[in-house]
């Protein structure tokens, strides 16, 4: 098994819902154990989105519990395929992640939540922003962006930033024709990282919509975690979204 801490969620369903006037739109997606899509869902996320009248994309998610107890949340804002900020709070173990750009760098931060208030809990770290940088809010797009490439079969090839670690990492994403839907409606994905990384790494597999671009399946390691005896183990699971209304799927256009 990987020691690799990789904290990946496509927690968001819609920056190729980008448009010139400003938009918003919420959806919702329920957490299963894997192999249990069946029965009652670990947890359910909501995510809304917004798009100003200057183009930035500004996301909120937010993951409850069975009991609904707050899990974790998510603020992240960007603009075209180019992320400005992204947050998230770890509520079961009161960390919190930073990832913020300046002057064509991304500099990570780590906290714990001591009373509430974040503390450093280590020093933060900058690295330059490369063109394929993105995080889970901008998969979505990123991907709709290079939805001719995958395909045709071509791998694409991104710089993750994989915010509990504090750096981005190598990822890449390819066709899993064997997961398409028979309808031909949706197709599969897989994402691992890339090198030497990806031969101790399971990969995360993706099925996307046709039409929309957006997410309807993903299966892997989420930021979640499971409670085992004392410890809090990281949680592979698959997250169902709902569907996009027919009216919502008319105002979609490519970000600019």
């Amino acid at each position: 098994m990987t020691k690799c801490k990789v904290l990946f969620f496509l927690s968001v369903f819609g920056a190729g819902f980008l448009a010139n006037e400003s938009f918003a739109l919420e959806r919702i997606a329920k957490i299963y154990n894997i192999g249990d899509e069946g029965g009652a869902p670990l947890f359910i996320q909501k995510t809304s989105l917004t798009t100003d009248a200057q183009g930035i994309t500004h996301v909120s998610t937010t993951i409850e519990d069975s009991a609904g107890k707050l899990a974790m949340t998510e603020k992240c804002s960007f603009k075209g395929y180019t992320l400005i900020s992204d947050e998230l709070e770890q509520l079961q173990t009161s960390e919190a992640y930073v990832m913020q750009v300046s002057a064509g760098k991304v500099t990570f931060q780590v906290f714990k939540i001591v009373d509430g208030k974040r503390v450093p809990a280590q020093d933060s770290r900058t690295e330059d922003m490369s063109d394929n940088f993105i995080t889970g809010p901008l998969s979505e797009p990123y991907l709709k962006a290079k939805w001719a490439e995958l395909n045709s079969g071509d791998t694409v090839k991104v710089r993750f930033g994989v915010a509990e670690r504090g750096d981005s990492v190598g990822f890449k994403f390819y066709r899993n024709k064997e997961a398409d839907t028979k309808d031909q409606k949706a197709i599969g994905l897989s994402m691992k990282p890339a090198g030497v990384l990806g031969l101790f790494f399971k990969p995360i597999q993706l099925l996307l919509d046709v039409d929309t671009k957006l997410l309807r399946r993903f299966q892997g390691r989420t930021p979640l975690k499971r409670k085992d005896g004392s410890n809090w183990e990281p949680l592979d699971a698959v997250i169902l979204y709902d569907t996009v209304p027919e009216s919502v799927k008319e105002k979609q256009s490519d970000p600019v």
